[in-house]
């Protein structure tokens, strides 16, 4: 299944979430996510049809993914900057193996 099809289900069995358990880590987080989104986003308008519009609704989905974007970009900015020293140590490992063999 993908990840909108868990997303749509209404109730999560076991075996789903052995199968949620198998997928990347983003999928996951994405699943979950969406997830919480939908049901706050019901729960309020089931609680409050009066009090809530569309346009809020979606205000708050946006501010919710700005936070979101915002701790992907700095996991993936670390995980760059790890890599990229990775890359320099073996650089200068090589430098100076081929400089001991000189």
């Amino acid at each position: 299944m993908s990840v909108s099809s868990y997303v749509r289900k209404k109730t999560i069995t076991q075996t789903d979430y052995d199968k949620i358990a198998d997928m990347p880590y983003k999928d996951q987080i994405e699943i979950f996510k969406l997830r919480n989104i939908k049901l706050q986003r019901l729960n309020d308008m089931e609680a409050n049809p009066d009090k809530y519009k569309q346009s809020q609704i979606m205000r708050a989905k946006d501010d919710f993914q700005k936070v979101y974007n915002t701790r992907t970009r700095k996991e993936q900015e670390k995980e760059l900057q790890m890599i990229e020293e990775a890359e320099q140590r073996k650089e200068v490992k090589s430098k100076l193996r081929s400089a001991k063999k000189s």
